[in-house]
């Protein structure tokens, strides 16, 4: 019993009016059995003791936090249900998957690659592949081919290679993609 005690964090407790039952939201490493640990302590206090093991999001939400961008996190102030998040997500948001940038502060991927997940994919759809071929502005007004080699999907950029070694950035409004005979087009994915 002491072991359980340690292990277990309690993170929130609420009593009815009538005092007849307490919610009890805790947090441990694995599931844990408390009815020994609540049997006793229902007899002292005169009430039901209802206790819910709550997971690591559940539990950030509880005590709160801030993001990497500095405000308060999502999931305590206005993101309610945890859909899933899976790292194909974060790939084709093309983040790097360093567990320090895509994990939050309750340990799994930030629910916040869900929620622009969709966004993303739309914007990225009006973009050229990685490895496509384009015709673009220079920055002296000339037109230049290359290879596309990074994108920034919301700014609606893209960067390429032309064959000279030049690296231009340009709004992807203003490059063509060229298709030469015989190469399929690439996928986005």
């Amino acid at each position: 019993m002491a072991k359980e005690k340690m292990s277990v964090r309690l993170l929130h407790c609420r009593l009815s009016f009538d005092r007849k039952r307490c919610f009890i939201r805790y947090s441990a490493p694995s599931p844990i059995d408390l009815r020994r640990v609540a049997t006793p302590l229902e007899r002292e206090f005169k009430t039901t003791l209802d206790l819910w093991q709550i997971g690591s999001r559940d539990q950030a939400a509880i005590t709160g936090g801030l993001g990497p961008c500095g405000r308060p996190i999502c999931c305590s102030c206005w993101y309610r249900q945890f859909q899933s998040v899976n790292v194909k997500m974060a790939k084709e948001q093309e983040m790097s998957l360093n567990p320090i940038s895509v994990d939050g502060c309750c340990g799994k991927l930030k629910c916040c690659i869900r929620f622009e997940y969709d966004q993303y994919r739309e914007a990225a759809g009006n973009l050229p592949a990685h490895g496509e071929m384009v015709e673009g502005p220079t920055p002296t007004g000339a037109m230049a081919r290359g290879i596309v080699i990074s994108r920034d999907v919301m700014r609606g950029r893209i960067t390429f290679q032309t064959r000279d070694g030049r690296f231009i950035s340009a709004a992807a409004a203003d490059v063509t993609p060229v298709h030469t005979p015989g190469t399929p087009k690439p996928s986005n994915d």
